[in-house]
């Protein structure tokens, strides 16, 4: 039985994926775009539910992207590697907050376009 919790622990140390993870996209809707407003609502109500969260994921969204080319099916790019205005602050700033509310966070990942 020490074995396997052993095992076990060191799964988990390892892989921080396992277990507990949210998705913003998924949580929010998948045309949703995380803002200051409705990611400190998501980060509430986890918070409030006391949800043991140990892998928080900020999906599509959070990046400064803009118009690349007019009329192209697929016409935005990425304009820099910071967070775009709407999101309240710096991509640090939201990484704090979340784990501020959520101390079971030990991993905070981001999509990248």
């Amino acid at each position: 039985m020490h074995l396997v919790s052993a095992l076990g622990n060191l799964f988990c140390t390892h892989f921080p994926t396992f277990g507990l993870m949210i998705i913003v996209r998924s949580s929010l809707g998948e045309f949703v775009r995380p803002t200051e407003q409705n990611m400190d609502e998501l980060v509430t109500a986890l918070s409030q539910d006391k949800l043991p969260i140990g892998t928080f994921i900020i999906d599509d969204g959070w990046q400064d992207v803009g118009a690349v080319a007019e009329d192209e099916p697929d016409n935005q790019g990425l304009w820099g590697f910071g967070a775009y205005d709407g999101l309240g602050g710096t991509l640090k700033q939201t990484v704090d907050a979340i784990k501020t509310k959520l101390p079971t966070v030990n991993h905070v990942g981001v999509w990248m376009s």
